[in-house]
């Protein structure tokens, strides 16, 4: 694994990762086959579809030793435990996250909805760069049985052409910084049900290298497809193919500045004619939390604290801004998700210096003035979380 990797500290508690989603104003529970129901109780495993680095395609189906046991809820938040970890996650109406981490480098993170009784999960695990994949699974508390596997509706195997991409960063003395980037294609070289496999071109040490993905696309549409993606290094990518555009962004260490910046990378892929592009919500601004609540070393708690983010120039879709208090750059990015309450999706990032930085999703209300921030943390020893309020203005 890379030695610049993403370690995410909030005072004495390493946090290993951020999202980002709205309690009180997000997502309609009168969807379709949309249930609410009482998490608590064991969700035993009905199927896990997996890709591997190999890559190696697996179906398991009953095992017990994946079932997840959710055991209290606090609100929207709750404990669980699997696989002799304990953990937290959050539930917001038929939305559910959760991430837990174990060991020096291995984590697991995982979000999805609950749907006809069926909670459905895409998952991500990382061990180290020799051994990784990513899952759906589906768990039920009751008789019921998920349907079979989703086949995806055919898509583009042809490699897609890099024609713009860029990393962007925010230096606290001098202010927004960006460079070009390098290698020329990507390719989805292939893949089972909504699970696949793809390839990119990057730069690397003055060369041009071949990276290696297993991802999941979690939303189709007649014009669009999401996904999520992890690659060798532990890095989480998002995927966006929209009107003939294929994007992907990411939030990572810069390996090209000798500062080592937190950076936002955007590499943007299409065939033909410039594709029409949909205006992205506006970012900037000043936004204000305070933290709600949470559940650290097994303890439900309420703390109190004023938090204020500055987000000062947006590209496009590209954000990056700082906290004024702590100096800490942070940088984001939008992203059309069909999934999400208003169509988009967003993903923060804060630099905490020396190589380390947490980071983030985030749904938005419809005018892009409120978010609620979940925190989800690792002491060495427990994983917790964290629920922040936030405010624009």
């Amino acid at each position: 694994m890379n030695a610049k990797k993403k370690v995410m500290i909030l005072g004495t508690y390493a946090a290993i990762m951020l999202v980002v989603i709205s309690c009180s104003y997000l997502l309609d529970p009168a969807d379709n086959n949309i249930e609410d129901p009482d998490l608590v109780g064991t969700w035993a495993l009905v199927s896990k579809e997996s890709m591997d680095n190999g890559p190696s395609y697996s179906r398991t189906t009953y095992d017990s030793n994946y079932d997840i046991e959710i055991t209290e809820t606090y609100g929207n938040i709750f404990t669980a435990r699997t696989q002799g970890v304990d953990f937290s996650g959050i539930q917001i109406e038929h939305m559910v996250m959760f991430e837990y981490r174990y060991g020096e480098t291995a984590w697991v993170r995982a979000s999805g909805n609950i749907i006809d009784g069926i909670l459905v999960m895409y998952e991500m695990h990382y061990y180290t760069d020799d051994y990784w994949f990513v899952s759906i699974s589906k768990y039920s508390k009751d008789d019921k049985r998920p349907d079979p596997p989703h086949n995806m509706p055919p898509f583009k195997y042809d490699p897609w052409m890099l024609r713009e991409g860029y990393s962007h960063y925010f230096d606290i003395v001098s202010g927004p910084e960006e460079y070009a980037l390098e290698g020329r294609t990507f390719y989805i070289s292939g893949g089972q049900g909504n699970i696949f496999r793809a390839e990119m071109q990057q730069g690397a040490d003055g060369s041009i290298v071949t990276r290696h993905m297993n991802g999941i696309f979690t939303s189709i549409t007649d014009n669009a497809r999401t996904a999520i993606m992890l690659d060798e290094s532990g890095k989480v990518w998002t995927l966006s193919i929209h009107n003939d555009l294929v994007t992907l962004r990411t939030i990572v260490i810069s390996e090209y500045v000798a500062t080592d910046p937190m950076v936002v990378t955007e590499r943007k892929y299409f065939n033909g004619i410039t594709p029409h592009v949909d205006t992205a919500p506006d970012m900037t601004g000043t936004w204000n939390a305070t933290i709600v609540m949470g559940i650290q070393n097994g303890i439900y708690t309420v703390p109190s604290g004023p938090i204020t983010t500055i987000y000062t120039d947006q590209f496009g879709y590209v954000f990056i801004g700082s906290t004024p208090a702590s100096s800490l750059p942070e940088v984001g990015y939008v992203v059309y998700d069909p999934n999400a309450h208003n169509g988009w999706l967003v993903r923060i990032g804060t630099d905490l210096g020396g190589g380390e930085y947490k980071e983030g999703y985030a749904f938005l209300n419809d005018d892009a003035t409120k978010m609620t921030m979940v925190e989800f943390t690792w002491d060495g020893i427990t994983n917790g979380v964290m629920v922040y309020e936030f405010v624009k203005g």
